[in-house]
């Protein structure tokens, strides 16, 4: 391929760990923000992408070390060694926001061909399996991939956990917040006041309007 024309690449059915999309996160030493992921390949998969992305990160770990690091099983038992290789996109450069309409998207298989953008309401756990589209882009410093897009065939949710729960159990549901309860007393004191009506606080834009869905380049 000559420069200035990039082309989409997938990796087929990788086990994925640290995955960073619905929120970004810093870049090493640094105040610049990106997306990434770890994707865990194959010894031949992870020799090819290292030849041809040779400024790109493969690392390797025995199998312990793997699972001591990621919680997961070696998703290459029969290997002495798991290979990892981390794809990324830039989200904040220099301070500059990069428009949100570009970044990495995650989707979620039915295995009917019924892809869920889950991008920024659910995450995915060290474990989950699927596929993983990178853009790649060719200049004078090299070749890169970036990464743009992830389909979920096997999908571990990851959970926070949440506050300490002093009666034992298992919290199966946390219902979301009703500004009737959260904000009632706030109402009261403000009638008092006033008869104007408190204005509801907008959502913030993140860019994304889900009405432009059949204008996006969906990889898969």
């Amino acid at each position: 391929m000559s420069q200035n024309q990039p082309y989409t690449e997938i990796l087929n059915n990788t086990t994925l760990a640290f995955v960073k999309v619905a929120e970004s996160d810093n870049k090493y030493q640094s105040e610049d923000r990106e997306y990434s992921l770890n994707a865990i390949v194959s010894k031949a998969d992870a020799k090819a992408f290292k030849k041809k992305f040779l400024k790109q990160s493969v690392k390797d770990y025995e199998n312990d070390e793997f699972k001591e690091k990621f919680k997961i099983d070696p998703p290459f038992p029969d290997q002495d060694e798991q290979y990892v290789l981390k794809l990324s996109k830039v989200h904040v450069k220099d301070g500059v926001e990069v428009n949100p309409k570009y970044r990495p998207r995650v989707y979620l298989d039915d295995g009917k061909g019924n892809l869920t953008d889950i991008t920024t309401s659910r995450l995915v756990a060290n474990g989950s399996k699927g596929d993983v589209a990178y853009r790649v882009s060719e200049n004078s410093f090299g070749v890169f991939a970036y990464l743009e897009a992830v389909r979920l065939t096997e999908f571990i949710e990851y959970k926070k956990d949440g506050a300490a729960n002093p009666f034992g159990g298992r919290v199966v549901a946390v219902e979301g917040d009703n500004p009737e309860a959260t904000q009632a007393r706030a109402s009261r004191e403000s009638e008092k006041k006033d008869d104007n009506p408190v204005t509801a606080q907008q959502p913030s834009n993140t860019g994304f309007d889900p009405s432009d869905m059949d204008g996006l380049d969906i990889p898969f």
